[in-house]
């Protein structure tokens, strides 16, 4: 899996070859979060690292404003959401699903 990722970040959103098709890294950031959403059990954070690299990877380094706009919106703004979901049913006592994950 993390050699999966590190070809995504680094053949993919961080190549700077002049022919590169942004729109489909466009089209990759919207997907991963739809496909992610779906998974529906925790994860260690291990896992989340490696998942995560390559977008991480792309708000240190790309000079692609819109990648980084896609990523930020439709990636970490997402996320902040579930998690923020998830705070306010602990709060209210909501029974959660944790399993062994820590994410």
């Amino acid at each position: 899996m993390g050699k999966f990722m590190g070809v995504l970040e680094n053949d993919g959103f961080m190549e700077d070859n002049k022919l590169q098709g942004n729109r489909v890294n466009y089209h990759i950031v919207l997907v991963f979060l739809e496909e992610l959403k779906d998974v529906g059990f925790s994860v260690r954070n291990e896992v989340v690292d490696v998942i995560f690299g390559p977008f991480f990877g792309v708000l240190k380094k790309s000079k692609d404003g819109i990648l980084v706009g896609k990523v930020t919106n439709c990636v970490f703004d997402e996320l902040l959401k579930m998690g923020r979901e998830l705070l306010w049913k602990k709060k209210m006592g909501v029974d959660c699903d944790e399993k062994d994950g820590d994410v």
